[in-house]
């Protein structure tokens, strides 16, 4: 019996030894592999050109914020405008303030606010305005980087010009305005 028994012993263990893995094992344990969780979608950024200049917008689950829709709109009505569209030599858009408009609308976005209205200037510029409380804001963007701000408390009747300043400097009086 103890011949039988060594035999089973023998049987057992050769039965028991390691296969090789096959393809199809190998490939589960590489799917095993992957780590288990909540699956994160691929969201690719998308690129648009807005006369010029490239915005590249990464989808959040969210809609393209409808006023920068609106206004990027108004940027291209002022390109289409034609010279002397206001009898007083206005010019259409010059693409050099496209850049600078963008970057206040989507800082002012950024912050909570919503440019109220823009505006083409003769000069081929954009006027963008901004309300909120008792302050009213003011910027004009001119061919060639100028800028000039002003800022109206509307409470005093008092306005203070900032004449000549960069985007920059238009951008921290944004951030003032509540």
């Amino acid at each position: 019996m103890a011949t039988n028994l060594a035999q089973v012993d023998r049987s057992w263990e050769q039965s028991a030894a390691p296969f090789p893995a096959q393809r199809y094992m190998q490939a589960d344990m590489a799917l095993r592999a992957i780590p288990r969780g909540k699956i994160v979608e691929q969201i690719e950024p998308k690129t648009f050109n807005v006369l010029g200049v490239e915005i590249v917008w990464i989808p959040d689950g969210r809609e393209f914020p409808p006023a920068i829709l609106s206004a990027i709109n108004s940027l291209y009505e002022f390109a289409e405008l034609e010279q002397n569209w206001d009898s007083y030599s206005g010019r259409p858009l010059d693409v050099s303030v496209v850049a600078p408009t963008l970057k206040l609308l989507f800082a002012s976005h950024r912050r909570g606010e919503k440019c109220s209205r823009l505006v083409p200037l003769p000069s081929g510029g954009v006027g963008l305005r901004w309300s909120s409380g008792n302050r009213s804001i003011e910027v004009d963007l001119y061919p060639g980087g100028r800028c000039d701000v002003s800022i109206e408390d509307v409470e005093t009747d008092q306005t203070q010009y900032l004449d000549a300043v960069t985007v920059d400097e238009a951008e921290r009086a944004l951030a003032d305005l509540r």
